[in-house]
């Protein structure tokens, strides 16, 4: 908004070594549609330059550990400089994520982004405003307008939405973002410039079916001048059941329900013959499950895998606690007929959060495999 008064496969992994003033970074560009930032020098002041050759930023967040901290982006007018501001303080081994997109498209993450470049404008008063870098849907004084698009996802499954916009305008507008016949309510606070962008949750919703979804985003409240600048709408992968799973007995029970699958294709399957993760027939897919260790020691993984007849033989790497194990998936004559397969053991010297990883290597047949739970029991 410029002028109304008052007013986040295979991949080939390269690393770009800058320096931006005194601040040294490495950029590691492996993800399609982020790019992940290690900051060696921390700025006094709070404040990082963008990288040059990074496109449209539609979400900047900070991550330590376990815990993922949405960043203010700052534009000047025309977008030729473009500000993170970050904690004035050092986090321990910082990573800054910026997640990109030009117009709107799903990463092989399964990632969906809603860009406002391609969004549709219902009104009289909103318009697109863009500039190299920096697209929003500005102008928008008129309540009544709304953001609109049309979606083709590629699966179904769970999401988290968020929004990324900016506001002069006093806090207290109210919108409200429309997914099919889910309505996901938010209040927004003015972020201080209509140039200064913040990314912040607004809910979940569940996607039942593949295919086209209508996504709305309208104001139920004006306060000021303007609604926002929106700059997109992300709906990033999340667990339909337990977010972290909490060790209540010896073992540490992972079921597909409690995963996140990270991906296109591969998606928890509900069915209550299934009750695991299937469709796994793109190889770029994974899954994570965090989990929290409340008995440290050494533990047994032992994953449970289906494999129609025919296609087994895929490789297969479970990520957790520094180690990784691999195994050759076994064709279990259907893909719901599950059998154990014990991998190794892990050692937890602590108690605390943890996260399991498991990523296909080579796909053998149509699909990798369904997974139904993966156990880690406890080694007497």
């Amino acid at each position: 908004m410029k002028s109304i008064p008052g007013r986040f496969l295979y991949q080939i992994t390269f690393m770009i070594l800058v320096t931006i003033g005194s601040t040294a970074a490495e950029l590691d560009r492996s993800i399609p549609g982020q790019v992940r930032w290690k900051i060696s020098e921390w700025p006094a002041d709070g404040r990082i330059a963008r990288p040059e050759g990074i496109g449209n930023i539609s979400a900047a967040y900070i991550g330590q550990g376990f815990v993922r901290k949405a960043l203010i982006v700052e534009f000047n007018k025309d977008a030729t400089v473009v500000t993170l501001h970050v904690p004035k303080k050092a986090p321990k081994n910082p990573t800054l994520f910026l997640e990109l997109a030009e117009k709107t498209t799903q990463h092989p993450d399964g990632r969906i982004v809603l860009s406002a470049l391609d969004s549709r404008v219902v009104g009289k008063k909103a318009q697109l405003e863009t500039h190299p870098g920096n697209h929003r849907i500005g102008f928008w004084a008129n309540a009544n307008d709304y953001v609109q698009w049309d979606y083709k996802a590629s699966r179904w499954g769970m999401y988290d939405v968020e929004l990324t916009y900016s506001t002069a305008s006093p806090s207290g507008t109210e919108a409200v973002i429309e997914i099919g016949d889910k309505k996901l309510p938010v209040t927004l606070k003015s972020t201080g410039s209509w140039y200064r962008y913040t990314t912040i949750p607004v809910g979940r919703v569940y996607l039942s079916k593949a295919g086209k979804h209508t996504v709305n985003v309208k104001c139920t409240r004006k306060v000021g001048g303007a609604v926002m600048n929106l700059k997109a709408v992300t709906l990033r992968p999340a667990p339909e059941g337990n977010p972290i799973i909490v060790q209540s007995e010896d073992s540490i029970i992972l079921n597909s329900k409690d995963s996140t699958v990270h991906g296109v294709m591969a998606r928890y399957e509900p069915d209550p013959k299934k009750l695991c993760i299937g469709f796994w027939a793109n190889p770029g897919d994974w899954a994570s499950w965090d989990f929290e260790v409340k008995k440290a020691g050494t533990y047994n993984v032992q994953v449970h895998q289906g494999c129609g007849k025919d296609h087994g033989g895929s490789e297969v790497n479970v990520h957790v606690g520094g180690k990784t194990l691999g195994f050759t998936v076994k064709d279990t004559g259907h893909f719901q007929n599950f059998i154990p397969r014990d991998l190794g053991t892990v050692s937890f010297k602590e108690t605390g959060r943890q996260r399991l990883e498991i990523r296909p290597v080579k796909k053998a047949g149509g699909a990798v495999m369904d997974i139904r739970q993966i156990l880690l029991l406890p080694v007497e």
